[in-house]
């Protein structure tokens, strides 16, 4: 099996070949195929009753084959499988079928016998080491600091300071109680976030990605900076489906980042362009990277209310990477791509419109008909295995069909060890009762100060970004972080997208950049160039998540008057800014035009009739003058041409004429 990508970077999995290879292939299949019968009820249809015990076999697979497929270390050989990770994957057998067999009596237990107080310890440890393994040690330092504060919570000063629990307390807690290991992120991992890694692996491997770049391109490569254009489109068509920044980055950005170069576009700036497109997908509807279905449990709000919410912001932020990209190209004079090198748009929609289908039904089956995000999953995963019935070059056969299950299932490992860390996090908090003292204690922190609370918050994913996915960062954080910014009176879907939007700049953001190594080993750019490209590129979603807290107008919140003023504003905001950054509007901007343009459009964004009518007329006055400066040149080109047509005319005029 070949080395795969994930969100933390180079994702590094064992190899082997022949018949073990084949056989590890059907076991990831098998494992995907088993989540996808489970959420569709079959076994209920079948009167096999699993209901919670499900959670307990799906981890019992992820630590079987995180074990046996993800070495210790990253200089460990991928041709060899040690004897210590085959005993860790059997040990980690242990305590997870145990929970499946005797799901029933452990529900009716008031206290743990000797035996499962030792595989309590048994799975806790192999959760911390699984997580390390794929993610990084700062999510097993987390898991690791609430094991020691659920047994020492009395020596900790402040709101953090508890009831001290036994050894025996916290292990049956952690490991047989509903709010444990074995709760509601654990289920969430095992239903909706495995469904939807199956929809897009299926959707990825039916074409739908070279459909996603021909269908950016033949709207936009023939326009002025046409490749980056272009780029910025179908990694958001892309990304929203897969939500993976870096999986985005290496499927479209082979392609992309070197049309952008032999366009005339810089390395690191290429590299910029397809590290912020490809983040962006996890805050782009209708997929969001399946985050939204996360997002819908948790606030218990529908997906349709969720979706239209996050739009307009989503819409901002590549509104501003696109004519970032356009003031740019304008700047170093590039032009578009050959209409004769591009794809045409009817000729693409002609044979790839069916890739938006899988798309309208999932819209469709849960923002009109209400189903689960679970159901309209399936139902998505369903609508691409129709469509490819009825194509010659993708119809299901045994062993396209194994790919994308095994694929799926692959892509699954990488995060769900998560489920158990963050299972022992949510039991040390629900055992503590350190939720609403935490909540209480960000408050005091921040001092009552809603700015101040807002900046921990968006400093705290560049903590856990180090290593976490989108989905990690949020369900930890929406558990720890959201309900401080709720107590001071933050709209909840307000809150929960600022924690989404901050986890996205964590993977375009200097020093831990996942996305911009990966778009930078393509481009063959220095990283830290490309990654502060990619922060430029990414203003808006530094910027406009505090703008929709103080007012969530943004996020269709209020009058229909107010949603249409503040997004009105907020567009013509983000091009100034754009302009500004990239010195360029009209023409070529002074430095005093440059400031009044970024001061103005910051001052537009905000979400402030007084600061919107100030930044209006900074913004006009630019305008204005380079407007008048253009149509000056225009008629004094005119009257030249009149006299001389040809002679003592700029290239620029020259070339309007």
């Amino acid at each position: 099996m070949s080395t795969n990508t994930s969100e933390q970077g180079f994702w590094r999995q064992r190899q082997f070949q022949g018949r073990p290879g084949q056989v590890i292939t059907f076991v990831l299949a098998a494992i995907t195929l088993y989540h996808l019968l489970y959420a569709a009820d079959v076994f209920e249809y079948l009167k096999i009753y699993l209901f919670g015990a499900h959670r307990g076999m799906s981890y019992a697979m992820v630590l079987l084959m995180t074990f046996l497929l993800v070495p210790a270390t990253r200089k460990a050989p991928l041709n060899k499988l040690p004897w210590y990770d085959v005993l860790l994957a059997i040990l980690g057998l242990l305590p997870t079928l145990y929970f499946f067999f005797f799901y029933n009596s452990l529900l009716g237990k008031a206290y743990p016998s000797m035996l499962e107080q030792v595989l309590a310890g048994l799975i806790m440890l192999l959760s911390l080491e699984a997580a390390r393994r794929t993610m990084g040690w700062p999510l097993v330092l987390l898991g690791g600091f609430f094991i020691f504060y659920s047994m020492q919570a009395e020596i900790f000063p402040s709101f953090l300071h508890a009831k001290n629990y036994s050894y025996a307390r916290m292990a049956f807690y952690l490991f047989m109680s509903p709010q444990g290991m074995f709760g509601v992120v654990m289920e969430i991992f095992s239903t909706i976030i495995i469904v939807y890694l199956a929809f897009a692996r299926f959707i990825q491997d039916s074409g739908a990605g070279e459909f996603f770049l021909n269908l950016g391109f033949s709207m936009l490569g023939h326009m002025r900076g046409g490749p980056a254009k272009g780029a910025v489109v179908s990694s958001a068509l892309f990304g929203t489906i897969s939500g993976v920044a870096v999986a985005n980055v290496t499927t479209t950005g082979t392609f992309t980042i070197p049309m952008m170069k032999k366009a005339g576009y810089p390395a690191h700036f290429a590299a910029g362009v397809e590290a912020t497109a490809s983040s962006g997908g996890v805050i782009m509807p209708p997929v969001m990277g399946a985050v939204i279905f996360v997002m819908a449990e948790v606030l218990d709000i529908s997906y349709w209310t969720i979706a239209m919410a996050a739009f307009i912001p989503a819409f901002l932020y590549y509104l501003g990477i696109y004519w970032q990209v356009d003031f740019r190209a304008a700047t170093a004079g590039l032009k578009g791509l050959p209409r004769a090198e591009l794809p045409r748009l009817g000729e693409t929609l002609r044979k790839g419109w069916y890739y938006l289908l899988p798309i309208a039904v999932l819209v469709y089956v849960m923002g009109v008909l209400g189903y689960t995000p679970v159901k309209a999953g399936l139902y998505a995963l369903i609508s691409v295995v129709i469509i490819n019935c009825f194509r010659k070059g993708s119809r299901p056969t045994f062993s396209n069909v194994t790919k994308s299950l095994s694929g799926a299932s692959a892509n699954f490992l990488q995060i769900a060890p998560v489920a158990g860390v963050v299972g022992i996090m949510m039991g040390a908090v629900g055992l503590t009762g350190l939720g609403a003292r935490l909540s209480a204690g960000l408050v005091d922190l921040a001092q009552g100060n809603l700015l101040v609370l807002l900046l921990l918050a968006a400093a705290t994913p560049y903590i856990l970004g180090m290593g976490l996915d989108v989905i990690t960062i949020y369900v930890v954080l929406s558990i720890f972080v959201a309900p401080a910014m709720v107590n001071m009176g933050v709209f909840p879907l307000a809150a929960h997208l600022f924690i989404v939007y901050w986890a996205v700049t964590s993977f375009i953001t200097p020093p831990v950049c996942v996305a911009t190594y990966a778009a930078a080993a393509i481009a063959g750019s220095s990283i830290f160039k490309s990654g502060f490209q990619a922060m430029r590129l990414g203003i808006v979603a530094f910027l406009v998540p505090f703008f929709f807290v103080y007012n969530p107008a943004l996020l269709l919140k209020g009058s229909i008057q107010e949603i249409l003023w503040v997004t009105f504003t907020s567009i013509i905001g983000v091009i100034a800014l754009s302009a500004a950054l990239e010195g360029y509007l009209l023409r070529k901007c002074s430095l005093w035009e440059r400031l009044l343009l970024g001061a103005g459009g910051l001052m537009l964004m905000i979400p402030e009739r007084i600061t919107d009518f100030v930044g209006a007329g900074m913004v006009v006055a630019v305008f204005g003058l380079q407007l008048s400066q253009h149509l000056a040149q225009r008629r004094a080109a005119i009257s030249l041409k009149s006299v001389n047509p040809q002679e003592n005319l700029e290239p620029e005029i020259r070339k309007e004429l």
